[in-house]
């Protein structure tokens, strides 16, 4: 973080926790055939999502494990009391926000991944495909310092063909946009960058970005 006035540089780096929630989503159908007075018993549908669905990045297909909010100088020159230009507030999978040559380092969109767990005994029936619905819970995510978006609306995704082990995906969703409030525009010395790390480590702590899968159909 650069300031015209020469003053050292801060970055706050507020990790947030991810949890990965793979739902254990049973779905039972009693069937009864066509034939007046039998009844098979049996039941339709034995699947169910393993534990362990896990957050990738959609720009390289890696496993997100940890999840860090970068809080570099606004982008725009002449910003917040002289300012000179920076990176802004993004997420990024580096604790520094920034790759081994120094270049931004921000993730956007990502996807939830796991799989099927096939149930294969006597008097379950075979089914062909699934539906999946995915769901994102932002809401622990409040500061004074930082506005963040809205939780998406991730499509359910469907016909996935059922057996064991079977790859579950979502499709590319994006993570909560970030931006800075008034107040962290303001900021203009050391003091006020030192509250603001320290106010985002205590608004922010045990936050958790959520999402779950669970078999619809």
């Amino acid at each position: 973080m650069k300031l015209r006035n020469k003053l050292a540089a801060i970055m706050a780096a507020a990790m947030l926790a991810f949890a990965g929630v793979g739902f254990a989503a049973w779905t039972f159908t009693n069937v009864e055939n066509a034939q007046v007075s039998t009844i098979e018993d049996k039941v339709a549908v034995g699947i169910e999502l393993n534990a362990g669905f896990k957050l990738y990045n959609a720009a390289d297909d890696t496993e997100v494990t940890r999840l860090y909010l970068i809080c570099d100088a606004p982008t725009a020159p002449g910003v917040g009391a002289g300012y000179l230009a920076g990176e802004g507030v993004y997420w990024s999978t580096s604790a520094t926000g920034k790759d081994n040559e120094d270049h931004k380092l921000a993730i956007t969109n990502v996807y939830i991944k796991g799989s099927l767990a096939k149930v294969n005994e006597d008097g379950v029936w075979d089914k062909a495909t699934v539906d999946v619905a995915f769901t994102a819970d932002y809401s622990a995510l409040s500061s004074t310092y930082v506005d963040f978006g809205a939780a998406p609306v991730i499509a359910n995704t469907t016909n996935i063909a059922v057996s064991d082990g079977a790859t579950v995906q979502s499709a590319n969703f994006a993570l909560p946009t970030v931006s800075y409030t008034a107040l962290a525009l303001a900021l203009s010395n050391n003091s006020g960058l030192t509250t603001m790390n320290s106010t985002l480590a205590t608004e922010l702590n045990g936050a958790t970005l959520d999402f779950t899968a669970q078999i619809v159909a």
